[in-house]
């Protein structure tokens, strides 16, 4: 059996130790494979094969609103070097609901979480994409029919965003690329198990793109020439601040990411491209970040 791969027609349900965790709008991977390990065998001129350790592949989750708090939590603990091992079941039902198959997984961690490009000229809605990736996963054929949502997802997009940090001027900031926070993991290669559990190890965080209108960019341009041209970069100079999310009418805050010691090393001048706004593009490195979300289920 392949990947599953986004889908429109199915529906797919998430669920955390045994609690129903909420709908997922994708799903991809989660496929259980095996090495091939080639053995030479006397003079003979090719070699002996048989399978070798079984793999689990990582899923990647599509996520919208409407989750759990204890997914955000999950998602948020392996950000700050918590990481916990969660069991669980992608779901998998057809559009009337029928469950048509569970993967069942054991042990997992969540292994990276990728937030959209944030931009203010948008009109799509928002999404998380979480990887998670399990030590074992069991799959058996569905029964029964998933509950429907019992109330309505509260709306996330693209373009309802804030940025704020330290004593800059963003209020023209109109864009934020897309950025992957990732715990790396490896496996710990013990014993006689043909299976390898899975074990923490870094937490690697992004550097940020951030595009603002020329007009709003006089902090900005301050801030790199005593940051990056006279070089007063010390920890000192860096600065703190976070990425709000905000509800439609850009009052309701839904969630943050905080940036913690920011600092600023390229500060460029994009060619308009027939933008009739002059536009600058801010990178910055960030030592670390943390989820803060709204438990949106309530």
């Amino acid at each position: 059996m392949g990947s599953i791969p986004r889908s429109v027609g199915g529906r797919f349900a998430l669920e955390l130790d045994g609690a129903a965790a909420g709908f997922v709008k994708s799903v991809e991977g989660g496929d259980i494979s095996a090495d091939v390990v080639a053995e030479p065998v006397g003079q003979q001129p090719f070699a002996k094969k048989h399978i070798g350790n079984v793999k689990y592949e990582e899923f990647t989750l599509g996520m919208e609103l409407g989750m759990s708090a204890d997914v955000y939590e999950w998602i948020a603990g392996s950000w700050a070097g918590t990481s916990t091992r969660r069991n669980g079941a992608i779901v998998e039902a057809d559009a009337n609901l029928e469950v048509k198959m569970r993967r069942e997984f054991r042990d997992a961690l969540v292994t990276e979480t990728t937030v959209p490009a944030l931009d203010a000229s948008a009109k799509s809605p928002a999404e998380l994409t979480v990887r998670v990736a399990p030590d074992s996963i069991t799959r058996t054929k569905g029964s029964g029919k998933l509950a429907r949502a019992a109330a309505k997802q509260k709306q996330w997009l693209v373009a309802n965003f804030r940025l704020e940090l330290g004593d800059l001027d963003a209020k023209t900031v109109s864009k934020i690329d897309a950025f992957t926070v990732k715990q790396t993991v490896a496996a710990d290669g013990l014993g006689a198990r043909r299976d390898h559990r899975r074990e923490p190890g870094t937490i690697e965080f992004p550097n940020l793109r951030v595009t603002l209108a020329e007009s709003g960019a006089q902090t900005w341009n301050d801030w790199f020439d005593d940051f990056v041209v006279k070089g007063n970069n010390g920890d000192d100079r860096e600065k703190n601040g976070s990425i709000v999310f905000l509800d439609p009418s850009l009052k309701q805050e839904l969630g943050r990411v905080d940036l913690k010691n920011v600092g600023i090393f390229a500060l460029r001048r994009p060619s308009p491209a027939g933008d009739r706004v002059a536009r600058v593009t801010a990178e910055l490195y960030v030592e670390s970040m943390e989820l803060n979300w709204k438990s949106f289920s309530k």
